[in-house]
């Protein structure tokens, strides 16, 4: 059985004021409705005073229509049924609606009767005298509405003053007993102050806008009792109908097939239940989840983020997007897929992305899935963490599981998405945009081919080019060299791409293979390389290695990479550098990654790396530097000259340095400040470095030196050797450090320095 709709206004579509007060067209407020409130003055807990709502929703008008006058405006949904025919009996939109008319109604008046025929037919004029708009709540609003328009908004010959009309022939008593009545002069006397306020003002245009430009959205509830049950819901809660209960007319609204129109009513059903089962815990509604689910929707069907009018951005509006196909805007750079709409506003298309969702979430149950996504964000992956999450992540797998419902491949799949999220975020240049990934998904016919989709190959032919998105090759070295091991060391690689700092790029395993021999073995020992020198900065990592551990994290120092030296936010007086820090989230300590000097290192046996290195510290840090006299020695040159001797005296006696422990080893910008005795000639014998304290605006920022762990030389904040005790380092302002202990610590340098540089 078909569904017959015979209403003058199909649901789901847009009309004007034009469209609504023309014809044998009637807008009943029926009697179910509550009285009009807009004129009314009411507390404004926001504004913090009693105000109402007809002057700010004027003024809005105003500023839309003074923006751009050939703008359309959506004023959201009106809701109806049609009883009887032509008379359109309102279930939402009462207050708008009445104060569009009253508006009209003023305008008509301030440009000479131009909108006469908008407010009221001729044949209704000369007969019964009924305007377009009736109010049946109860006679006497009935009544008033007819004598408000033929007696003041239609300005005759005896015309009379807004002041006037409560002492008018036709103003009866029984109307200023009616609450609507009264509100809607209320309302007429603020739409009649913010014209008076406007100075060169064209009605004429304005009225047209009002009619013309203007736009809802109407959808039809049948009959009268699903509009009592909108009006109840509505009128119970106190509040409008939400994004979510909005948007379903529109989806459902147009559907004639009975049959059709219930299944797209069960699936919504299905989806609000899944979405209030998926809500976050602050959450008290589904429609949240809902509008999230549509925007995702959107952006994938139409591969544009936000939509773009006149070169400025919006969020992406489902509502606006289900009810009418996007235009291409020529001025705009940035325009929708538009091809796919008549596609994408159909239920069964929305309800295969939802599928998708659900399954995504499912799958997402498994502990493989879970570990990956964690690498992304730390959380409970839920709903609510993709909702939470970029764009580049949630779109693509929605995608993918929409192309493969029954998808074998998703883990790899979800792999390579997260070492996507992490190129972009990294800066690593191999970065592919959401966009062209949904495309590559599309575009691919089996699993297999996502993964060695070449966008290169294929941007002529197949890839669609996004304005100002640059098109980056998704099956680069990277993927290639990965796809012929992976064919026998899957487990293996993908445990390479696990590691923090490579998250699924292994570029610099590549690029250290100067050879281009993508033997299993020639790599792996190339990444064992690379772990090991990781392992430098790892504590307990270290302890195997501790020569290698020392020097490898000063060289890292003297190349001045992720360290920085003279770091120390917003200091002042003193320079620092972080001798064993990394932090994975930090763009300048991830550059080591791509550094020549660094990948050289990964072609060296394990056993060669100490000498190598400190072979490349003699480079950094010649001899001859180290003759230098107070008057030229910098904080920073202090810093370097103080670490590498540090490592000497560690690798004399067997030690490990310590690892980074909140602060960063400093130096003072006055060099003098650094000083054992004061009164004696700056030297290395004669300094002593410690941990950057920034501290309160009051005290200032300042040097702190080691007290728990005086003499041990894992510390970068003790002397060189073990010449000078605690109590007298402690009190050397009051008796300075004797000139003989600075010589024997001076004599201990020269060695260290000596047998170094032989």
């Amino acid at each position: 059985m078909k569904f017959q709709n015979t209403s003058t206004l199909q649901s789901g579509h847009e009309y004007t004021l034009a469209n609504l007060f023309s014809g044998d067209n009637k807008i009943i407020i029926p009697d179910l409705q509550r009285d009009y409130c807009w004129g009314n003055r009411a507390w404004n807990k926001d504004a913090e005073k009693y105000t109402e709502l007809v002057s700010g929703f004027l003024n809005d008008l105003i500023t839309s229509y003074e923006e751009d006058l050939d703008k359309e405006v959506l004023l959201g949904l009106i809701y109806g049924y049609e009883s009887p025919k032509f008379h359109i009996q309102l279930c939402d939109g009462q207050q708008r609606i009445t104060t569009l008319y009253l508006i009209l109604g003023i305008v008509n008046r301030k440009s000479n009767g131009q909108f006469q025929n908008f407010l009221i037919s001729e044949a209704e004029l000369i007969e019964d005298k009924e305007p377009y708009l009736q109010y049946a709540i109860r006679e006497s609003t009935l009544y008033f509405l007819s004598d408000l328009v033929s007696n003041y908004f239609l300005k005759s010959e005896k015309d009379i003053s807004f002041k006037e009309i409560k002492h008018a022939s036709w103003h009866f008593l029984e109307y200023k007993l009616d609450a609507s009545i009264g509100s809607m002069l209320a309302a007429i006397a603020s739409i009649e102050d913010v014209f008076d306020r406007l100075t060169n003002f064209d009605f004429v245009k304005f009225g047209r806008f009002l009619l013309n430009d203007l736009q809802m959205l109407y959808y039809d509830m049948g009959n009268r009792t699903r509009g009592e049950e909108t009006f109840v819901i509505i009128n119970t809660t106190g509040e409008p109908l939400s994004a979510a209960e909005n948007l379903k007319p529109i989806i459902i609204g147009n559907i004639t097939d009975d049959f059709l129109r219930k299944k797209a009513s069960d699936e919504w059903e299905i989806r609000e239940e899944w979405f209030w089962q998926h809500k976050s815990k602050d959450e008290f509604t589904s429609d949240e989840g809902v509008n999230q689910f549509f925007v995702w929707y959107w952006q994938l069907r139409l591969l544009q983020e936000k939509t773009w009018k006149t070169k400025v951005s919006y969020s992406l509006n489902p509502r606006e997007l289900f009810a009418k196909k996007p235009r291409i805007d020529e001025e705009s750079d940035d325009n929708p897929e538009i091809e796919r709409w008549a596609e994408s506003i159909k239920t069964d298309t929305v309800h295969h992305y939802f599928c998708a969702l659900k399954t995504l979430i499912e799958q997402c149950k498994d502990e493989v899935i879970i570990n990956v996504l964690k690498t992304i964000k730390n959380e409970e992956i839920t709903v609510s963490w993709f909702r939470n999450s970029d764009l580049h992540v949630i779109l693509p797998l929605i995608a993918y599981l929409v192309k493969f419902p029954d998808a074998k491949l998703f883990y790899a799949f979800i792999r390579r998405i997260r070492k996507n999220y992490f190129d972009e975020k990294r800066k690593r240049g191999n970065f592919v945009d959401w966009r062209y990934i949904i495309q590559i998904i599309e575009l691919s016919h089996t699993e297999e081919d996502v993964f060695i989709f070449s966008t290169t190959a294929n941007e002529a032919t197949g890839i669609k080019k996004i304005s100002n998105i640059e098109l980056s090759e998704w099956y680069g070295v990277d993927e290639q060299n990965k796809h012929v091991l992976k064919k026998q060391y899957q487990n293996e690689l993908e445990h390479w791409e696990d590691h923090i700092d490579l998250m699924g790029n292994l570029s610099p395993i590549w690029l250290a293979n100067a050879d281009r021999e993508n033997a299993y073995t020639k790599v792996k020992d190339i990444y064992d390389n690379f772990v090991l020198l990781y392992n430098c900065y790892i504590e307990g990592e270290s302890e195997n290695h501790p020569m290698l551990s020392n020097f490898y994290r000063l060289y890292r120092v003297l190349l001045e990479e992720n360290v920085r030296i003279g770091h120390i936010p917003r200091s002042s007086g003193m320079k620092g550098a972080w001798f064993s820090w990394i932090n994975a989230n930090d763009d300048d300590y991830l550059k080591y990654l791509n550094n020549s000097e660094f990948l050289s290192l990964l072609q060296l046996k394990p056993d060669q790396l100490v000498d190598e290195i400190k072979e490349r510290i003699k480079l950094l840090l010649p001899k001859t530097e180290w003759n230098y006299i107070e008057d030229n020695i910098t904080a920073e040159g202090h810093l370097k000259r103080w670490l590498l001797l540090k490592a000497l005296q560690a690798e004399k006696n067997n030690l490990l340095l310590h690892f980074y422990d909140g602060h960063g080893i400093a130096s003072y910008i006055d060099c003098f400040k650094n000083k054992l005795n004061k009164d004696l000639p700056f030297s290395l014998s004669n300094s002593i470095c410690g941990y950057g304290i920034k501290s309160g605006a009051s005290s200032g920022n300042e040097v702190r030196y080691a007290i728990n762990c005086w003499g041990d030389q894992r510390c970068f904040d003790t002397l060189i050797g073990d010449h000078v005790s605690l109590i007298e380092f402690q009190g050397r302002e009051e008796s300075p450090i004797s000139q003989e202990a600075i010589t024997t610590i001076d004599s201990e340098i020269q060695v260290l320095l000596d047998r170094f540089y032989s």
